[in-house]
């Protein structure tokens, strides 16, 4: 499945993920109205500038991705 997204904050970053919730491919220096994809990725996650870099994530990196309900 190709997964594409469209940037509308300022300046971003995403994060591809495939099934197993591990970063396939992080697209850079997203600006409003650019476009990114990745054939494979069933998710994408989209990030300020600068999280990945402060986070320290990398290709092939695994993601768990926790929900916390707040009601």
């Amino acid at each position: 499945m190709k997964y594409c997204i469209v940037a509308k904050k300022k300046i971003m970053k995403s994060s591809f993920l495939d099934e197993e919730k591990k970063i396939i491919h992080i697209a850079e220096n997203l600006t409003p109205e650019s476009r990114a994809s990745c054939k494979n990725a069933k998710y994408v996650l989209e990030l300020k500038a600068g999280i990945i870099t402060e986070k320290s994530l990398k290709i092939r990196d695994y993601l768990v991705i926790q929900i916390h309900n707040s009601l």
